[in-house]
């Protein structure tokens, strides 16, 4: 099984902005219609290459949830929040990881965060 918190070697010709959009979109493609695993390979490349990018790593964390891999999941995610990271999707997916990780406790206090979060986000549009 593949590391996918751990970065690979970028030892590779620098990509253009049109190769990393058509790998979002393939690895888009391969989440819907559901093939999750080869989705997180790609999403894992993504993450390598944009180690910043909250989008890349909320999108391999949802793959990694998806072929069954909520502790590598869980990493992603709490580096997130490490970061600063406070958004609902976050809190639900780190929710959902941590419920496959059989640790409910933790996952009803993530839901409850996902739910506050979700109320900010609908005020904020509101206001």
């Amino acid at each position: 099984m593949t590391d996918m918190t751990a970065a690979p070697s970028l030892d590779i010709l620098p990509l253009r902005g049109e190769h990393v959009d058509m790998l979002r979109l393939l690895a888009y493609a391969y989440q819907r219609y559901g093939f999750a695993s080869r989705a997180a390979e790609l999403w894992a490349a993504l993450h390598a290459l944009l180690p910043g990018d909250a989008t890349v790593t909320k999108s391999l964390s949802h793959s990694l949830l998806r072929s069954a891999r909520p502790e590598q999941a869980l990493v992603l995610l709490d580096r997130l929040l490490d970061a600063g990271d406070a958004s609902a999707l976050t809190h639900l997916l780190r929710s959902q990881a941590l419920v496959m990780c059989g640790r409910l406790p933790e996952a009803a206090r993530s839901m409850r965060f996902y739910v506050a979060a979700r109320s900010r986000a609908n005020i904020t549009k509101e206001g």
